[in-house]
């Protein structure tokens, strides 16, 4: 998850449990996703299928 807001760019693992607001303190903006399920899966994707050297 990273913060939408460009002052703060807080970036963590974890989901809030305010929803998608940014959980670091003065913070007006909304955490996003870094990755969409789809970018992460066909990430995961390529690595399973890559030939190992």
């Amino acid at each position: 998850m990273v913060c939408d807001d460009t002052t703060c760019g807080h970036q963590t693992r974890s989901m809030s449990v305010y929803g998608r607001r940014c959980v670091r303190p003065g913070c007006r903006g909304s955490a996003r996703l870094e990755y969409s399920d789809v970018e992460l899966y066909n990430q995961l994707r390529y690595f399973a299928t890559r030939p190992r050297t």
